[in-house]
């Protein structure tokens, strides 16, 4: 089969083989996935890991495996999981948030809005319809006129939680 070089066909990919051949590491891992035609590095697959929300579990015969918890099949993520990682990143991530009617922004530091945007599209918060990211901003667009200031205000709390 070919794979799209692209993150989400890297991450389903990761996901099939954590659910047919036990993997107890990283560098195993690797292996698997260039053997497919992704040459990757260790810092990329630790971040898909990550977003997939895998762990490392322990076998029927104590043996150490990473697995990816199930997930709804209509939906690509678990959103619980995804909002639970926007709080626990936000602190991190988010410099600054504005709104205006059916937009919130999110400001964060250079180079991460594409991440940002991504966990915020996972999270699938109430009333948004999707973003948009550029090098250090992301445009929430919500569907009420007023929807920008509660998302704004929702993610500015995960911001001041974690703080």
């Amino acid at each position: 089969m070919k794979y799209a070089e692209s993150r989400s066909a890297r991450q389903h990919l990761i996901q099939n083989i954590l659910a047919n051949k036990a993997i107890a590491s990283q560098n195993e891992l690797l292996i698997e996935l260039k053997k497919k035609g992704f040459a990757i590095t260790q810092t990329t697959l630790s971040r898909d890991l990550d977003e997939l929300g895998a762990i490392k579990t322990d076998d029927k015969k104590g043996q150490t495996k990473y697995s990816v918890p199930e997930t709804d099949p209509d939906r690509t993520s678990d959103t619980g999981a995804a909002r639970n990682r926007l709080e626990k990143l936000a602190s991190d991530l988010v410099v600054g948030v504005d709104h205006s009617a059916n937009l919130a922004v999110i400001h964060t530091p250079a180079g991460a809005a594409q991440f940002v945007a991504s966990i915020v599209d996972h999270a699938a918060l109430e009333n948004v319809i999707g973003t948009i990211a550029g090098d250090n901003t992301v445009l929430v667009i919500t569907k009420g006129l007023k929807d920008g200031e509660s998302v704004a205000s929702q993610i500015w709390e995960y911001v001041q939680f974690r703080r």
